[in-house]
C-alpha cells in the first residue's frame, strides 16, 4: 500500500472515529487512549510487527487487541474502532489513523506545529517572544520542535504548514548576492 493511499485511509478512519468522539463527547478520552495504544503497541516492535504480518489471521489479532485494550481500560469506543480494524486488516494504518485523529484534536483546539531552525539555541525568552509573535500573527497555539544548523550563520526559518519566515543571515546574504548580480 503506498504512502498517499495509507494516508487517505487513515484520514478517513481518523475523521470517523473524531466523529463518534464527539457525538459522544469523549474526544480527550479518546486522543489519550490512542497516545496508550501507540506506547504500548507501535513501541512494542514485535507485537506491531505481528499486527502488521499479512500471514497472520484477522481473527488471531482481533483476539490480541481484544486483550491489550482490556487490560488497557481504554474507552468503548476506542476498543470498539480498534476491534473494527483489525477485522478489517486495517491495522497496518494504525500509527497514521493515530496521527491523523491527533491533528484533528489539535485542529479543535487551535494548535498548530512548525519547526524552528536556527543558527544556534535561541534563549527561552528569544523562543517564547518568537511564539508570541506567531501566535498573534495565526491566532493559534503555536508549538514549534527546534533545530539547530550553524550554515544559517546567525538568525532563524520557522516553517508553519506550507509557511515560512527565513530571517537568517545566509538568506540575507543571498538576497544581497542576487541584487548586486541585478544592477
Amino acid at each position: 500500500m503506498n504512502g498517499t493511499v495509507k494516508n487517505e485511509i487513515a484520514k478517513r478512519y481518523a475523521t470517523a472515529l473524531y466523529d463518534v468522539a464527539n457525538n459522544d463527547n469523549c474526544l480527550d478520552d479518546i486522543e489519550s487512549d490512542l497516545s496508550d495504544i501507540a506506547d504500548t503497541i507501535i513501541e512494542n516492535k514485535d507485537v506491531f510487527s505481528l499486527l502488521e504480518s499479512p500471514i497472520i489471521n484477522k481473527n488471531i489479532k482481533t483476539n490480541i487487541m481484544a486483550l491489550i485494550s482490556k487490560k488497557m481500560n481504554i474507552h468503548d469506543i476506542t476498543h470498539n474502532f480498534i476491534t473494527l480494524l483489525a477485522k478489517r486488516n486495517r491495522l497496518i494504518v494504525l500509527h497514521d489513523i493515530i496521527l491523523a485523529y491527533k491533528q484533528l484534536a489539535k485542529n479543535r483546539r487551535g494548535e498548530i506545529d512548525g519547526i524552528l531552525t536556527s543558527a544556534q539555541k535561541l534563549t527561552d525568552e528569544q523562543t517564547s517572544n518568537l511564539i508570541s509573535y506567531l501566535e498573534t500573527k495565526l491566532n493559534k497555539t503555536v508549538h514549534l520542535e527546534s533545530y539547530i544548523d550553524p550554515t544559517l550563520i546567525g538568525g532563524f526559518i520557522v516553517k508553519i504548514g506550507s509557511q515560512m519566515i527565513d530571517a537568517s543571515i545566509s538568506n540575507q546574504l543571498k538576497q544581497m548576492h542576487i541584487a548586486v548580480e541585478n544592477t
